[in-house]
């Protein structure tokens, strides 16, 4: 019997020794700081072409010159005119889009067509020099920035990857590289801050993952409930108002200077209202089809409609019409399987995945903006948006007025009658949003607009200091409808 008991505590204190090798400390390096992980949207860090080869080069994000292409366009604008002909317009238009475009294309199964990858960060923001956040002109590095105030360089890591592709298949990468994140710093969770594009992916690893190794998320001007502009684009509307467009071209910095920018501002405001522009812009929306044709032969089925990535933008209502209108003709099974599995076991079922997080003890947060126009060949065109995605999108359902104008005036909030989710401007509902207690809106806030040492800023690291996240009625400085300045944000202040 002693032998017996003798084995049973030898085989006791031998796992008592091996267990710990094996267990995971929540905060094993005794900071009390979840890591944060940003993950990127479109576009913060550029695309090689040929990367590794002589011929190596830039392809992406694109740097136009803005006032030449601005002023390419209107070239193309006036050919119509004189010739009564909307083609010299709209091939125009197709050539600047394939400039800027044509080398992003993927193959008929929605892999890149060409020897395109992206640079990808690796590692804590401790490992890079701090230029890298501090001084960046990013705004997406920006907001790294804000995350290494609030818990340290050696706790702040950004995740970018290749948006064009399956975002199902990226989050493959996305779950080793969280592990990463918790190998490095001992914690057993990550808190995520999803940009744009970001909320795509953030949503695909959530779908098929869980969400075990999270345990809040912050979505800032994130794409997880689709794009109006893109899920029209998809099903071949196109629609062009003179107000909107110069009203969007306002919301860009085309100018060197502020000097130049007002200017610019000035020219655009003056060209939305003159009626001199009102003939062209009839005519462009008489020959629309004529435009859609050109447009969606040279540039959509060539490019964007070619990326699985793009078709996560789609949104539910139009989702089998744009596969009808927009599908690349050389599509494969296996790239139809790929947006299917997308969309609708991921973005149809948004709410249920979130939701389901939340019950199980992730936070979830988000930020939107709004009183920018947005992309102006579209009907969405007059949603309130922050220059490229509209606010009801970013917001997760909020309510929201058309760019202009505000809710009537007898409106009253549609949901969560114990406190008040209406913008004092009139503009937005909150009370219908996902997550009315926790979404915050930014007012004149650009897409994903985030300059460092702003007041903007500054609320962001408040918010990533949180050990939980705080809801819009928590600090009186930070309610739910803020306003700024959209250039320098250096005041944050309640709308009024």
């Amino acid at each position: 019997m002693k032998k017996i008991l003798s084995a049973v505590l030898a085989l006791c204190l031998a796992l008592s020794c091996i267990v710990p090798a094996f267990a995971r400390d929540a905060d094993a390096c005794g900071c009390g700081k979840t890591p944060i992980l940003v993950v990127s949207g479109m576009g913060a860090l550029p695309f090689w072409l040929d990367e590794g080869t002589p011929e190596q080069t830039e392809c992406f994000p694109p740097h136009p010159d803005i006032p030449k292409l601005v002023f390419r366009a209107l070239g193309g604008l006036f050919r119509s005119v004189v010739t009564f002909d909307l083609k010299p317009f709209a091939n125009t238009a197709a050539d600047i889009a394939l400039d800027i475009l044509g080398v992003m294309a993927c193959d008929a199964d929605g892999n890149s067509l060409y020897a395109v990858t992206p640079v990808l960060v690796e590692g804590a923001m401790s490992t890079y020099d701090p230029s890298q956040y501090e001084d960046a002109g990013s705004a997406e590095f920006s907001i790294v920035n804000s995350a290494v105030r609030a818990v340290g360089a050696d706790h702040a890591y950004f995740y970018n990857y290749d948006w064009r592709l399956d975002p199902l298949s990226n989050a493959k990468d996305l779950d080793a590289y969280i592990d990463r994140v918790l190998r490095e710093t001992g914690h057993d969770k990550v808190r995520v801050v999803a940009i744009s594009m970001g909320g795509v992916q953030t949503m695909a690893y959530l779908e098929k993952y869980g969400h075990d190794k999270i345990e809040t998320i912050w979505f800032m001007s994130a794409a997880y409930c689709g794009l109006l502009f893109v899920t029209n684009i998809f099903t071949g509307e196109i629609q062009f108002s003179q107000q909107s467009f110069f009203s969007w071209l306002q919301t860009l910095d085309v100018g060197k200077s502020d000097k130049t920018d007002k200017a610019f501002d000035a020219f655009f405001g003056w060209c939305g209202r003159t009626a001199l522009l009102r003939p062209l812009f009839t005519l462009l929306n008489n020959t629309a089809d004529k435009v859609n044709s050109i447009v969606v032969d040279r540039v959509i089925r060539r490019t964007l409609s070619t990326m699985p990535g793009m078709w996560a933008f789609v949104r539910d209502d139009r989702y089998e019409e744009a596969k009808k209108a927009m599908l690349p003709e050389n599509a494969s099974d296996k790239f139809v399987e790929r947006i299917d599995a997308y969309h609708y076991d991921v973005l149809n079922r948004r709410e249920e995945i979130l939701k389901d997080a939340q019950a199980d003890g992730v936070e979830i947060a988000v930020i939107s903006h709004y009183n920018k126009g947005c992309v102006p060949v579209t009907s969405s065109a007059q949603a309130h948006g922050d220059s490229l995605i509209e606010t009801v999108c970013t917001s997760g359902g909020a309510t929201v007025a058309d760019y202009g104008s505000t809710l009537p005036a007898d409106y009253t909030q549609k949901a969560c009658k114990e406190h008040n989710h209406l913008s004092a401007d009139g503009v937005i509902d909150a009370s219908t949003c996902m997550f009315p207690d926790t979404t915050w809106f930014i007012k004149n806030m650009p897409h994903v607009g985030c300059n460092r040492g702003s007041a903007f800023a500054d609320m962001l690291v408040w918010l990533f200091s949180q050990e939980h996240v705080p809801t819009v009625f928590a600090d009186a400085r930070y309610p739910q409808f803020l306003e700024t300045d959209s250039r320098t944000q250096m005041t944050l202040e309640p709308v009024k």
